[in-house]
């Protein structure tokens, strides 16, 4: 009986790796000399957006509907170089974006998907090149420009040209610019650093109105920076990390209010620099470092008391594991780190201290497998790694070690034939770059699994998620009990659950951002913003 299950088992398998073989395919060739490298890829109004050089144009931007003869440069925005799009913001229906221009300044553009209707938004400066880090908040299109006038400061438009305009001056010293980053939506508040010009490097936060837009505390005073970073919700507060001359980079934590704002725990002269924030099973955890411990995985509860190491990854040694790259999925969390015995591999917790270490040794051995672009396609996570063979290449998990895997497409790889690439799920197939075949870095793609008539019918309808945008919870326009998946702009699941009609569900801990409700399919039914 155990040698027919082990049978059945094997046979499974080799069909499996049969059907899989079918459906991993070289999609188009755009420039049939050496590579168009397409990347910055963006899925807009049933089109997918991405930037490649056909070796004519440059870098410019080309849409393709999911066919060979619906695939086109979208126009050449830059005639003597590259256009370099990015920063691609969805705002009233329509996809703006940042690209440079013949005359070599990078200005905002906008689009409905058609060429004819692809053109330049708003000049601000033919002097300078300087837009960025567009995001929606408050029915509104928020950005970083420089008019050559202000600096670099944030602005904000209606959707028109004649309704765009300079947000908030936040530094008035003429042509020095605020420095905005580190922006983040949450709770229906805007996050972000800046820097007046006397205070330094800053924690702001902003109701959407120009007199709520304010500094909200100088943790490091006397004109010097603290350059707060990484906001995530947690618990109904705000934490992020951030510098003074007495504690160093440390974890902080703010209510929205100056006299709420705190370190959470005091090291004095000891700088921990907490990075990577990630909210897993009502715990907060991230990367940090101590001076006997080196850099190593850390979580917190909130408390002082509750804020401390968890695990050394590096064998109880001062080198550091360097924790990063954490996701979520099926219930665990996993990372990337690195030791002496196994060199950069991925790491897994679920949350208990014996259960925390090495998920799999792709490189076995010290040498490392540098694994990175984890994406969620079909119910599984897909990466890229090197086992040794033939440098960096595709693998797919289903979370279990036996379940981890290289895959081998049907033609013979070129050595490492993913580098550089990016991952988008675009019409329930998997889009990438890579350089499999004698064509140079194009365009491929895994189709999605094939269902019945009836499945298909479930995979296409749509879910209509309420509220959106939503700050502590959500509902999806179901009519019957059906598992669901939340995923993040990385492909990383952070929430999986079963939901029936009207059934609130909690994101109160997910970090601002955009998410996608993906069904027991793996098909993407769903978008909406965390606030």
């Amino acid at each position: 009986m155990n040698k027919l299950k082990l049978f059945i088992c094997l046979l499974i398998s080799i069909l499996s790796l049969q059907l899989y073989s079918q459906t991993f395919e070289f999609f188009v060739d755009l420039n049939a000399d050496t590579s168009s490298t397409p990347s910055n890829f963006f899925v807009y109004n049933d089109l997918l957006f991405f930037t490649a050089d056909d070796d004519t144009t440059g870098n410019e931007p080309w849409v393709t509907n999911g066919t060979v003869k619906g695939t086109y440069r979208l126009c050449d925005i830059n005639q003597k170089g590259s256009s370099n799009v990015s920063d691609y913001c969805i705002y009233n229906g329509k996809l703006f974006f940042t690209a440079i221009d013949s005359g070599g300044e990078r200005n905002l553009w906008v689009t409905d998907g058609t060429s004819k209707n692809t053109k330049v938004f708003k000049d601000f400066n033919p002097f300078t090149d300087y837009v960025s880090n567009l995001f929606v908040f408050k029915n509104k299109l928020f950005f970083i420009a420089n008019d050559d006038v202000h600096g670099a400061e944030l602005w904000a438009s209606d959707g028109t040209v004649e309704g765009t305009s300079l947000f908030k001056d936040i530094n008035p010293y003429k042509n020095e610019g605020a420095t905005v980053n580190s922006t983040a939506i949450i709770d229906d508040l805007l996050y972000f650093s800046a820097d007046n010009g006397d205070n330094g490097n800053e924690v702001w936060i902003s109701d959407g109105t120009t007199s709520g837009t304010k500094m909200l505390i100088d943790i490091q005073v006397g004109g010097n920076s603290s350059f707060p970073s990484g906001f995530t919700l947690y618990k109904g507060k705000v934490y992020f990390s951030a510098y003074d001359d007495l504690h160093g980079t440390e974890l902080w934590v703010t209510n929205g209010s100056t006299t709420g704002t705190r370190i959470v725990k005091d090291l004095t002269l000891t700088s921990t620099a907490p990075r990577n924030l990630i909210v897993y099973l009502d715990t907060l955890y991230y990367q940090a470092y101590d001076t006997l411990n080196g850099c190593e995985l850390w979580k917190s509860d909130g408390t002082e008391k509750g804020t401390n190491i968890f695990k050394n990854l590096y064998v109880n040694d001062i080198e550091s594991s360097n924790p990063s790259n954490f996701f979520i999925y099926n219930n665990k969390l996993y990372f990337v780190f690195q030791n002496a015995t196994n060199g950069k591999e991925i790491g897994v917790t679920d949350g208990n201290y014996d259960n925390t270490g090495l998920f799999v040794d792709i490189n076995t051995g010290a040498e490392s497998s540098n694994p990175n672009g984890f994406t969620l396609f079909n119910k599984k996570i897909y990466f890229i790694a090197t086992d040794g063979t033939n440098g960096a290449e595709l693998w797919w998990s289903d979370g279990t070690t036996e379940g981890t895997s290289k895959i081998k497409p049907a033609i013979a790889p070129n050595t490492a034939p993913l580098i550089n690439t990016n991952f988008v799920i675009f019409k329930n197939d998997l889009y990438f770059n890579a350089n499999y075949n004698t064509s140079g870095n194009e365009l491929w793609r895994i189709i999605g699994p094939k269902t019945s008539a009836t499945n298909q019918i479930i995979r296409n309808t749509q879910f209509e998620v309420l509220p959106n945008p939503a700050t502590t919870s959500i509902r999806l326009n179901i009519d019957k009990t059906t598992k669901i998946s939340i995923v993040n702009l990385q492909g990383a699941s952070v929430l999986s659950t079963t939901v029936e009609p009207l059934m609130e569900i909690s994101i109160e801990n997910l970090p601002s951002g955009v998410y996608f409700v993906v069904d027991d399919f793996g098909t993407t039914n769903g978008k909406f913003i965390k606030r």
